[in-house]
């Protein structure tokens, strides 16, 4: 399940068990998922705006990969 919310990405993983699970930024939750799927072709709304902020541009682009949505 946790490598599920890293993307299946080896080195956030390994970020991830290196900080003592203090970066939970790196996880994705079901609602971020969400908002991905339903906002992902508007970079300018509010909830992807906050999104980009606190995952970054590339593992956005990553998830949205993982999710099939792109």
């Amino acid at each position: 399940m946790l490598f599920r919310q890293l993307t299946f990405t080896r080195s956030d993983l390994i970020e991830y068990l290196e900080s003592s699970g203090q970066k939970n930024q790196l996880l994705w939750q079901n609602e971020e998922d969400d908002i991905l799927r339903k906002h992902y072709r508007n970079p300018n709304h509010h909830l992807m705006k906050l999104i980009t902020r606190l995952k970054g541009p590339e593992r956005i682009e990553k998830r949205l990969k993982f999710l099939e949505v792109m």
